[in-house]
């Protein structure tokens, strides 16, 4: 069975007599090195909480990248919250954040890395001159409380299989930061702007749901050892990912979606919403 994933590689299912597994193969030869950064991270990093997807072998196909993984069977933590209950969003929200570390001292060094990343950033986009006022936000914040920690770096609920009570994460990514904040922000890039469910309109159950969840993860959070200042973080890291999707942008829907959501997540952040 062949199929293609949000990336453009191919993905292809393969039924053997003693284990099934997925087969995936780059895009392009420029996509290769992204790919196989891919397949070494999600090779070697476990994240408490979830499951492993074993990688079998990897190597070269006519000059493309490519490699093989368990096939694990379930459905996406995104199509789960359609019928989920409401043991399962609590028990799932806390195996979401179980890789999630505590600090006990700031680091000084993630402020300088999310600054050089804004500036890059600010230079591609010069001329959205409305986008301003955001670069201003993130520019004038303090992102030394950014705990170095293992990271998914694209943990959208998309990327996450469910097998019963089991959470399998799929589609690793390199960051240019690896924390555990990463990871929750893309959480709530889900259950709060609702980025896996732009292209649907979502009835009021699904609504509900995914507002319990996100409601649960920031509970969570703001328990933790500072956790006001550590929920705040993680909503600018929202903010900041938001941003970056733009250069990627091409089409009216998306520029649209991100100028509403944006403004909505400046307001929760201005406001510290997350206290109500």
């Amino acid at each position: 069975m062949n199929f293609k994933g949000y990336s453009g590689c191919k993905l292809k299912l393969i039924e053997d007599e003693q284990k099934n597994y997925v087969k995936k193969l780059s895009v392009s030869k420029d996509y290769n090195s992204r790919l196989e950064s891919q397949c070494l991270k999600q090779s070697a990093v476990f994240l408490n909480g979830f499951n492993k997807c074993n990688i079998y072998d990897s190597g070269f196909q006519d000059g493309l990248f490519y490699f093989t993984m368990e096939y694990v069977q379930g459905k996406t933590l995104a199509e789960k919250m359609f019928d989920i209950n409401l043991y399962e969003i609590e028990f799932f929200t806390y195996k979401l954040l179980l890789h999630a570390t505590n600090y006990e001292k700031i680091n000084f060094g993630a402020d300088s890395i999310f600054q050089a990343k804004i500036e890059d950033l600010q230079k591609k986009l010069f001329n959205r001159v409305k986008l301003n006022e955001i670069f201003n936000i993130l520019k004038n914040f303090s992102w030394q409380y950014v705990i170095h920690s293992k990271c998914h770096g694209d943990l959208t609920l998309e990327n996450i299989i469910v097998s019963g009570e089991k959470l399998t994460p799929i589609d690793f990514l390199d960051s240019f930061y690896d924390s555990w904040m990463i990871d929750a922000a893309k959480i709530l890039q889900d259950v709060d702007v609702m980025w896996s469910y732009r292209h649907i309109l979502p009835n009021s159950n699904l609504l509900v749901r995914l507002t319990i969840m996100r409601d649960f993860i920031v509970q969570k959070i703001r328990h933790m050892f500072m956790g006001d200042k550590m929920i705040e973080t993680v909503y600018m890291i929202l903010l900041l990912n938001l941003i970056r999707i733009f250069p990627y942008v091409k089409d009216s829907f998306t520029e649209n979606f991100l100028s509403v959501k944006i403004p909505y997540i400046v307001d929760k952040i201005k406001n510290h919403k997350w206290e109500d």
